[in-house]
């Protein structure tokens, strides 16, 4: 097959993909019942001045607000109305844009098939990674602005022109302001593109082959280090009150505090629950990743010796740079600001960050000679196929892994709502898991005969509620009062107090 006709079929391919991933997506958002997160950031921002968000601390009684994300969704819902797609529909759309500028990466740098179908699975068939294009938060949103920032980040180092770094730069703030947990990336980015310009203004990238000629063409060096530099000093001028205000409220301090257990929760949130190896599943993914991602990290950095001025030799170089910038950056974090190692949702940047490398390491190794060219495109090939059939195994349109126990709140609503008593009023307990997502049903239903859901963390001992519904192990711990009624999938049961004859009972 020539080339021209190879690039045709990866191209229909890879559209036809994006495609049926989109479509799953829009489901997802349409089907699933609201969740805890995505419920407090509706409730919390729906009606809310964002703008003041910048100069005040009246946003900021939690990290909950995304600012881009809740933007788009009062734009979303004060144009559809607030139902659970409509919500979601920012994320949906950003979903959108990372398959397409994942693909028009994919096909810059290798449009090989099966490399490129390779890249492509791995980059976009992340079970848990994908589930946030279909929640109303902003890692969908920050994810996307990362996969155009690639794009425009390899664009710049092929074509030199400013308006690809431009482009950088700009997707380097929407990620941030979609999500503030991914400031590591924009900083990273930064420390790639300063670095290298400083050592072409110091006339030091002589000492490395791969940038040793002007790798910035007509760009100056000065400009790029302005242009990085004015960002940050935009960026922290805007962000010094959320983050100052979050700080004080000891919002970064979840997560983990050891830098491998990022990596076991990643590989776990991966794994939903799989196995492929017996109990040594886990176990043999960690390793894999271990070998795979720190080893195409360490051999894109040796592209600086390299006697090449190939742009995708310069870029694997520069995500790989990137990616150690980040893990330095959480490092120095922890030790000198006290803050936490990311985990589950928190860690979703290391998804795209770490796949670029893996993939053009594979990418390079195929269009080399001998057992290299052999085992990337086996590597690739294989890797594509997993993939496939990891999500094939993994897929669903009932719940999401990080709010599972939201699962069944709609049909809770569903059926409370079914026993409405007429001109009577009804006093819904909820254990706090379930408040947010409760109370966003109650008030974008309009269901004045439920009280307001009172939000509290330890379980009454009285009989306040005329329902009360928990997690399936309290039962015993509610007032003897109440009896059970109905249980809600394997998360919750619904109890009643005896006595109250509900409306349809």
């Amino acid at each position: 097959m020539n080339r021209p006709s190879q690039e045709k079929w990866i191209t229909w391919t890879l559209s036809i993909l994006s495609l049926i991933l989109l479509i799953y997506t829009v489901l997802r958002a349409a089907t699933l019942s609201m969740t805890h997160d995505e419920s407090s950031t509706y409730l919390n921002s729906i009606s809310q001045p964002l703008w003041e968000c910048f100069f005040s601390d009246v946003c900021w009684h939690s990290a909950n607000i995304h600012l881009l994300n809740s933007w788009l969704m009062q734009i979303s819902v004060k144009i559809f109305g607030a139902t659970e797609f409509f919500v979601r529909l920012p994320n949906v759309l950003a979903h959108a844009v990372y398959l397409f500028f994942s693909i028009r990466l994919l096909l810059a740098v290798d449009s090989r098939f099966w490399v490129a179908l390779g890249g492509f699975m791995l980059l976009n068939l992340n079970p848990y990674f994908l589930e946030f294009f279909a929640l109303g938060r902003g890692y969908g949103l920050a994810s996307a602005w990362v996969m155009m920032g690639s794009f425009y980040l390899f664009r710049f180092l092929e074509k030199k022109n400013l308006g690809s770094l431009i482009g950088v730069m700009v997707a380097c703030v929407l990620a941030v302001l979609s999500n503030f947990t991914f400031l590591n990336y924009f900083a990273a980015t930064g420390a790639f593109l300063g670095t290298i310009a400083l050592l072409d203004l110091l006339k030091l990238n002589r000492f490395f082959p791969l940038w040793s000629d002007r790798p910035f063409g007509s760009v100056k060096p000065w400009l790029i280090i302005g242009l990085v530099g004015a960002t940050t000093l935009v960026m922290g001028a805007i962000l010094y009150m959320p983050i100052t205000s979050l700080k004080k409220l000891g919002e970064f301090e979840y997560g983990v505090g050891l830098l491998k257990d990022t990596l076991h929760i990643m590989v776990e949130d991966f794994l939903m629950r799989e196995g492929y190896f017996s109990g040594a599943t886990q176990r043999v993914f960690v390793w894999l990743a271990v070998l795979f991602g720190f080893g195409a990290a360490f051999w894109g950095m040796l592209q600086a010796f390299r006697k090449t001025n190939a742009p995708v030799s310069r870029f694997y170089f520069g995500v790989s740079f990137a990616l150690l910038m980040f893990i330095f950056g959480l490092k120095v974090q922890f030790y000198l600001l006290g803050t936490q190692y990311l985990s589950h949702r928190t860690a979703l940047i290391f998804v795209p960050m770490t796949c670029l490398p893996i993939w053009l390491m594979f990418s390079q190794f195929a269009q080399e000679k001998g057992w290299r060219k052999i085992s990337g495109q086996v590597l690739s090939g294989v890797m594509a196929l997993f993939f496939v059939l990891h999500f094939t195994r993994t897929a669903n349109l009932t719940h999401s892994r990080e709010w599972y126990y939201d699962m069944e709140t709609r049909g809770l609503v569903d059926y409370i709502s079914a026993h409405e008593k007429p001109g009577e009023k009804i006093n819904l307990g909820v254990h706090w898991l379930f408040s947010h997502s409760t109370a966003f049903y109650r008030e974008t239903r309009h269901l004045d005969f439920l009280e307001p859901i009172l939000y509290n963390k330890d379980l009454r001992s009285d009989t306040l509620f005329d329902y009360y519904y928990v997690l399936p192990d309290q039962g015993p711990q509610l007032n003897p009062a109440y009896e059970e009624v109905k249980q809600f999938g394997w998360q919750a049961k619904l109890f009643k107090r005896k006595g109250y004859k509900p409306g349809c009972d």
